[in-house]
Parts: structure tokens; sequence; C-alpha cells
């Protein structure tokens, strides 16, 4: 078996050689598809963290958890010095400052009311339908959500 970052790699090549090009209509953001490729690792070896960038570990493990809890209010992240959810509240709120319904805010001065207020992050920390609120609490036909309670799915 290939080193991780091999296997990564040739794939993307791959991708970029023979992959189906997908163009966006709205945005016009370019992409490229494979289907039914797949890459193995050995789990026993590590955990395989496939970048080629730097990466912000503090930021994976405290966004992972915040998903795996359930967790849609970024104040969470907010605490724990994570701002790669900053921009999706923040322009949420600045739509409301459009139409004169929240006074004007900075980005910096949103982010320290997120971080000191608990109510103000309670209103306006919240992100609808972000992952890790669909991943424990899918929305059912009825106005009850379905719920996974130690392992059991719930109403």
């Amino acid at each position: 078996m290939k080193h991780p970052e091999y296997q990564y790699l040739d794939l993307m090549q791959e991708i970029l050689d023979n992959g189906v090009r997908q163009e966006d209509k709205g945005t016009g953001d370019v992409t490229f598809s494979l289907f039914g490729r797949q890459t193995r690792y050995d789990l026993s070896g590590g955990f395989p963290l496939l970048t080629t960038k730097k990466t912000f570990w503090k930021g994976i493990v405290h966004e992972l958890y915040w998903f795996m809890t359930g967790q849609s209010n970024i104040k969470y992240l907010v605490d724990n010095a994570v701002h790669i959810w900053d921009d999706y509240p923040y322009r949420i709120y600045r739509e409301k400052m459009a139409k004169g319904e929240q006074p004007e805010l900075t980005k910096e001065q949103f982010i320290e009311k997120i971080a000191g207020d608990a109510e103000f992050a309670k209103q306006h920390g919240e992100l609808p339908k972000i992952y890790g609120e669909l991943w424990r609490r899918w929305p059912a036909q009825t106005a009850a959500r379905l719920t996974n309670c130690n392992g059991w799915w719930t109403i």
C-alpha cells in the first residue's frame, strides 16, 4: 500500500487529467469529479490527515467536537479561539443591520459580543441547518425531531 500522501496526490492528478468538469451556474466555480474512486488507509498507523497546507490542529479538534456534539451556535468555537465559522452568522447579522433591525457592528465587535454576551450569542450565534445539528438532530416530518441519544433514536 502506498503512503497515504501519494495515494491522495495520485488521485488528485487522476481527477485533473480525467475528471468530469462541472461549472456552478450561480457562482461560476469549476469542479472536477470522478465516480467511484477510493483510497484505503491503515488506521492502526495513525490518522491520515492529508493536506498540502499547514493545518490548524486545535481548530480541527474543536470543530469536530462541535459537530459531533450537535452544537449549532458558534459561541463554543469563539470561546476556544476557533474562528472558521464567524463569517456565516456575521453575514446573517449584516443582513439584519441593512434592514435597520440591528445596530451597526464590525465583525470584530460582533465576535466580541458573541464571546461576552450569552444572550447575544444565543440570538445571533446560531447557525441554521449546520452539520452538527443535522448529524445529531435530523428534521422529521412532524414538529418533533429525530435525536440520537446514547445510540437510541427518539422522536
